[in-house]
């Protein structure tokens, strides 16, 4: 039988050993979705592809999880998160910009 405090330390190890794979992972996952998202291939995102992108991502998610999906609604909090994620206030998003949408929900 293991040792209560020698589990932990296993299970604590292990979680650092995978974290930075999962940071990895989601980076490149979110970085493959900016490049599906730049339509017009400028290394930027102008707001309607930022739209756009959200959108067919949260109609593919609801169609998945045979949830109801509201374009309109999707829209309105998409339009405002590009507005704080615009930074530098050119009405493009950076990849890094881009990026930052997914933090800190």
């Amino acid at each position: 039988m293991i040792n209560n405090k020698y589990w932990r330390l296993i299970v604590a190890s292990a979680t650092i050993a995978i974290a930075p794979a999962m940071v990895f992972s989601t980076t490149k996952s979110q970085t493959k979705q900016f490049e599906k998202g730049d339509v017009d291939q400028d290394n930027q995102l102008s707001k309607k592809e930022f739209i756009e992108l959200r959108i067919n991502t949260a109609k593919t998610r609801a169609e998945k999880n045979s949830e109801e999906f509201d374009s309109s609604k999707v829209e309105k909090k998409s339009g405002k998160t590009f507005a704080k994620a615009d930074v530098d206030g050119d009405g493009q998003l950076t990849i890094d910009e881009f990026l930052a949408t997914f933090k800190a929900k």
